[in-house]
């Protein structure tokens, strides 16, 4: 029997807000092993909820993995109770 503890690594979807853009925000993953970045552009609205929950739902299908959301903007506010509810739900 194996004494050691296997790391799983977390998968990381980022949320920054877009510049100039008030209430739109961008959701990205970046894939090492594709070398490629997943992503989808939101509002801080209802369908915005939906468009980052679905997301969500892609990533963990596919990759099988605990998610964690991190925000490149510290004192990023969601308006939207159902944005909120996504981020944290989803963990």
């Amino acid at each position: 029997m194996n004494n050691y503890k296997t790391q799983i690594k977390k998968l990381d979807i980022t949320i920054r807000p877009v510049k100039n853009m008030d209430g739109d925000f961008i959701a990205y993953y970046k894939s090492d092993m594709f070398k490629a970045t997943y992503s989808v552009y939101f509002k801080d609205t209802i369908m915005g909820a939906l468009a980052l929950n679905a997301f969500y739902d892609m990533l963990k299908q596919k990759y099988k993995q605990d998610i964690e959301f991190s925000f490149l903007d510290q004192e990023l506010k969601f308006k939207n109770q159902a944005l909120l509810d996504v981020m944290s739900d989803n963990k």
